[in-house]
């Protein structure tokens, strides 16, 4: 088992990793890698960190600087399973106007802010029969433009007790049909209060 890594090879094998487009490695593919194990590879991936070669961002895994990796990228790996939903669809849609300073995205397990070097992460819980009405493109999981204003509308008033102003929604973006097929699948409430605000009159 080797006991040193330079800063040179480290460079070479995160460089190699990235022309193959791995960006997220995995604690056990470092050591595979490098030839390291244990404390003398914990301590390695820190004087890495402290050079400014990787980071840290989950238990176990490892930002490659040298790659291209989006913030989209890293929380389908530390959201799993999760999809981007709420308020960053509904700006990546058209919906809202207003683009939010964090990525939202919907998750079945327990809900969780992650700060990382590529930005803000916020994880809100939804249950398992409502995980779904997304699409996927190139690993990303984004929710259709009705699913995300219904995962929205529900995480407010639960979790806030408010409804939101909906004057400045872009009605045009939501189809009447998949309005109408999502408003079954949520609570009574949830219809009451968009009736009482016309939202049925796309």
């Amino acid at each position: 088992m080797k006991h040193y890594f330079t800063f040179d090879q480290w460079v070479n094998i995160l460089q190699k990793t990235a022309r193959e487009q791995e960006g997220l490695l995995p604690i056990a593919a470092l050591s595979r890698l490098s030839g390291l194990k244990g404390f003398t590879l914990r301590k390695a991936l820190m004087r890495a960190e402290e050079k400014g070669l990787v980071d840290r961002v989950g238990s176990g895994l490892y930002l490659n600087r040298f790659a291209r990796v989006t913030l989209e990228e890293l929380a389908m790996t530390l959201g799993k399973p999760c999809y981007i939903s709420f308020e960053s669809a509904l700006s990546y849609h058209g919906i809202i106007s207003q683009e939010p300073l964090v990525l939202t995205c919907a998750t079945t397990r327990k809900p969780q802010r992650k700060l990382t070097p590529l930005g803000e992460i916020v994880f809100r819980h939804i249950n398992t029969r409502r995980f779904k009405g997304y699409i996927e493109n190139n690993g990303i999981l984004m929710a259709e433009p009705e699913k995300a204003f219904f995962d929205w509308l529900y995480w407010l008033c639960k979790t806030q007790g408010r409804f939101p102003d909906l004057d400045e929604i872009n009605r045009d973006g939501l189809k009447k049909e998949k309005i109408s097929f999502w408003l079954k699948k949520f609570p009574k409430s949830i219809q009451k209060l968009l009736k009482q605000k016309h939202f049925k009159k796309l």
